[in-house]
């Protein structure tokens, strides 16, 4: 239990200074670019994430509900920062109870920020991911599926070959 809490606490560590430095290149962004209704809706939208993230680092464990609601707003966000060039969708099963299924706390985010930084970032236009939680019926267990459109792994690979060896993800 303690390995996968501190796996989990690596997890929030890798995610936050890479999502942090992006949000305020977009808010910057707008504010240079003199889109001061634009910058005040990001900012509060990533007031609200970081709220949300920091009252998650407290516990362990959130209910599927509040983790499917910080989810979205991530999302949200890096929409806006894609200008608007991306479709997602976050599918959840009828039968399963968001409020008594329990997750771990920032777990599923950076799984998410994966398909966007290398699946979805260099492709062109019709960036798409989705993201499915269902029950698998047979094992008993809560299945989070994240799905995209992306360049693919080998294609993501050759471009991060050819990345500077000193950028640290």
């Amino acid at each position: 239990k303690e390995l996968v809490f501190t796996q989990i606490e690596n997890l929030r560590s890798q995610m936050n200074p890479h999502f942090i430095f992006n949000a305020l290149n977009s808010i910057q962004d707008y504010i240079i670019l003199n889109e001061k209704k634009l910058a005040r809706q990001y900012l509060v939208k990533f007031s609200r994430l970081i709220r949300t993230y920091l009252e998650h680092s407290q516990t362990n464990e959130v209910s599927l509900k509040e983790e499917i609601k910080a989810l979205n707003l991530y999302l949200e966000l890096e929409k806006e920062r894609f200008d608007d060039d991306l479709f997602f969708k976050i599918n959840v099963d009828k039968l399963l109870n968001l409020d008594t299924i329990y997750v771990p706390s920032l777990f599923i985010q950076p799984y998410v920020e994966n398909a966007l930084k290398h699946g979805l970032l260099h492709k062109k236009d019709n960036k798409k991911v989705e993201l499915f939680f269902y029950k698998d019926q047979l094992q008993n267990v809560l299945v989070c599926e994240i799905t995209d459109n992306g360049i693919g792994r080998e294609a993501s690979a050759k471009i991060n070959s050819q990345r500077i060896k000193n950028h640290k993800s």
